[in-house]
């Protein structure tokens, strides 16, 4: 076998290889819209129909029954977290507390707002969920260069 016969053989296996990955990537997922990480809450619940967001807000404040006390003491723990850096010296034990404390007021927050957005998630027919997920692409935009849906 000659070098030239060599070559065009490695050249064709080359092309070959750029032409499989472009169809690859071309045809993968099809119809399906590309969201490369689980969209968060906020993105999810913005992507719901405009009147099961509305039922949503509405579950949701009476998950959350006394709004007053809960802005009370998201102030008290700023004022006290402005304490704690006022001082001379940092209090560890008593920055961790209230930091652990605002963290666990948030992750009960969070899970009741998950456990209603679940159950609206849930509702939604195959119909409806592939629009969600479109309207969740068209947010997202294109980034980095790729197509957004």
């Amino acid at each position: 076998m000659t070098w030239t016969r060599i070559a065009l053989i490695v050249s064709l296996a080359v092309n070959l290889l750029i032409v499989g990955i472009v169809a690859g990537d071309q045809f993968r997922d099809r119809g399906a819209p590309r969201i490369p990480v689980t969209p968060d809450l906020r993105a999810t619940i913005a992507a719901l129909p405009p009147a099961m967001q509305d039922d949503l807000r509405a579950a949701l404040r009476e998950a959350v029954p006394d709004r007053r006390e809960m802005g009370r003491v998201r102030r008290q723990e700023a004022r006290d977290f402005a304490r704690l850096m006022q001082a001379d010296e940092v209090d560890r034990a008593a920055l961790e507390t209230l930091l652990a404390r605002r963290s666990a007021g948030m992750d009960a927050m969070r899970a009741r707002v998950q456990e209603r957005l679940v159950d609206a998630l849930v509702s939604l027919d195959r119909e409806e969920r592939l629009a969600l997920l479109d309207r969740l692409a068209r947010m997202r935009g294109p980034r980095d260069g790729q197509e957004g849906g």
